[in-house]
């Protein structure tokens, strides 16, 4: 199993801003299984494939497996 950073993207809304934050460092066979665990130990707190096909959201903001890609969108 590897080790997989769980990154979630920042946001703009109504005011409201949040920068990109990690989230967790979860041990698993891929990202996706990663996320589905943290869901699962946060009271499903991930919104599975919301966005696609192993696209997910947290609150509507997308997790990342890195910081950059996390960060494109409102730092």
């Amino acid at each position: 199993m590897k080790k997989f950073e769980i990154w979630c993207e920042g946001f703009s809304v109504t005011g409201n801003i949040g920068k990109a934050f990690l989230m967790d460092i979860v041990e698993a066979e891929s990202f996706d299984e990663a996320v589905k665990k943290y869901s699962e130990s946060h009271g499903n707190s991930i919104d599975m494939n919301r966005f696609g096909a192993g696209r997910h959201s947290n609150w509507g903001c997308e997790p990342f497996d890195n910081e950059a890609d996390a960060r494109k969108s409102f730092g």
